[in-house]
């Protein structure tokens, strides 16, 4: 698992900000994706400025923890996350196609690298419930196979060859299933884990944010009709999901996950409980699966890492707590 210096998780440090950078990434990569924007508009704009606001925080969050790894005796894991930035800010910049490929390719692999140093330690963690691991198995098992998905498509651009291609399209066929589903079983997850831990805990004053959330849901469904459909397949989409399953089954996922979401914050805000865990999952779903898109993966990317440094933080107190009994 991630050694990092206690107290250094982000999340658990700050709430205030934690709870803009919530807001900023839900409304302008879940909900201004879902909806087309006129280029012309001013909405655009304000997109177009949130998203580098994004990209720039998550950035700088993100190099500092690899800076901070230098010190902790993992200076491997250091050099390559430091790698995964520069191959993902060149990747941005990259005009020359040829070139380009060979960046984008480095930087899937570079990902690819990261999700496995971080998450296998976490998984084979002995200080961790088999629920917590559970969702770390589901979390590994769809940023891999998404990752996989999108390396193979990078590769075809470099090698060109009939064989590799049909190897490759099955592979990634099967990559594109196995991350959608596993992906689906994470946001099943985080309604059930929150229901419980945040909105039955607090149920007196959750219940009438859950009301809110239900009647505005159906006042959505019937204003929108046959659009609101629509809509549902644009979250999806956002998230980087492929519907393979009966569309009522995504909507009702759907449904229940913005309600949880919504839900969950009212109360956590309301009560001025705070839920670090609630924060970094709901920024690790609404990154989604879309591997190409550098400031959803600087969230993912960061995600996790708070998640390592969260139960380390943990591990730190259990054996405190277990010295002091001695």
């Amino acid at each position: 698992m991630i050694q990092e210096n206690r107290n250094n998780s982000f999340i658990s440090k700050y709430n205030f900000w934690s709870y803009i950078l919530i807001a900023i990434v839900f409304f302008n990569y879940l909900l201004f994706r879902a909806i087309v924007i006129d280029s012309n508009s001013s909405l655009y704009l304000i997109t177009f400025i949130l998203d580098y606001i994004v990209l720039i925080s998550f950035f700088l969050l993100v190099f500092y923890k690899f800076y901070n790894f230098i010190f902790t005796s993992q200076l491997l894991l250091s050099i390559i996350g430091i790698l995964f930035l520069i191959f993902g800010t060149l990747k941005l910049y990259a005009i020359d196609i040829n070139i380009y490929n060979i960046i984008e390719l480095l930087f899937f692999a570079s990902l690819l690298i990261l999700t496995l140093m971080i998450l296998i330690p976490m998984i084979l963690s002995k200080n961790i419930t088999e629920l917590e691991r559970g969702i770390y198995i589901f979390i590994l098992l769809s940023l891999l196979s998404s990752n996989i998905n999108y390396l193979i498509i990078s590769a075809n651009k470099v090698i060109d060859t009939d064989s590799f291609h049909y190897i490759s399209t099955y592979i990634s066929n099967y990559m594109s299933k196995l991350s959608s589903f596993s992906f689906l079983v994470l946001m099943i997850s985080y309604i059930l884990i929150f229901i419980k831990k945040v909105i039955m805990k607090n149920i007196n004053r959750s219940f009438m944010f859950a009301i809110i959330a239900i009647i505005l849901s159906i006042i959505a469904i019937f204003s929108f009709g046959n659009s609101f459909f629509l809509i549902i397949i644009s979250f999806f989409s956002a998230l980087g999901i492929v519907m393979y399953l009966h569309f009522v089954v995504y909507m009702v996922i759907m449904i229940m996950f913005f309600i949880t979401l919504f839900t969950s914050f009212m109360t956590s805000i309301v009560s001025k409980e705070y839920y670090p865990k609630l924060i970094i999952f709901t920024l690790f779903i609404l990154a989604g699966l879309d591997m190409s898109n550098f400031s959803l993966r600087l969230i993912a990317l960061f995600a996790i890492m708070e998640i390592s440094g969260i139960q380390n933080n943990q591990k730190d107190d259990t054996s405190y707590l277990t010295n002091n009994d001695l």
